[in-house]
């Protein structure tokens, strides 16, 4: 489906792309009861997408995981998540400044990666901004989990 996109929207200037990362070991992907291919760990997704150096101090791999973690902290709610009155946009910021004033830990992640953040990032403030409440698991689960 992809390619046959590609091929008819190319001509008009209109890139059309698949990220298909697999799957990563999450309670989510817990409940699975399908064969999933290539199942890795959130340390080793943050490796391949480029977050960590081969030589990453302890805490600087806990200090990332845990903006995994708080990043996730929609799809992991059950429910509706109130975007209007969480403050994960801050509690996001305040986790990133420390780590970035932590000269020992001066990376930046892949190109790709921060376009995705930015991304997301622009919809968790509109999200917040319009004070929407949705069920962001309720909406994902059917297609990471095939039904």
């Amino acid at each position: 489906l992809t390619e046959s996109l590609y091929l008819d929207l190319h001509p008009r200037g209109i890139g059309v792309y698949l990220i298909n990362p697999g799957f990563v070991k999450t309670p989510l992907t817990d409940r699975n009861t399908f064969k999933m291919p290539a199942l890795i760990s959130t340390d080793e997704a943050a490796r391949e997408i480029g977050y960590f150096q081969a030589d990453i101090q302890e805490r600087h791999r806990l200090a990332v995981l845990d903006i995994f973690t708080q990043a996730c902290e929609p799809l992991r709610h059950a429910g509706p998540y109130d975007f209007g009155q969480s403050d994960l946009a801050l509690r996001i910021r305040d986790t990133g400044i420390k780590l970035g004033m932590d000269r020992e830990f001066w990376h930046t992640p892949p190109a790709d990666a921060l376009f995705l953040h930015r991304k997301l990032g622009g919809l968790y403030l509109l999200a917040a901004k319009l004070k929407v409440r949705v069920d962001i698991q309720a909406l994902f689960v059917p297609h990471a989990t095939g039904g």
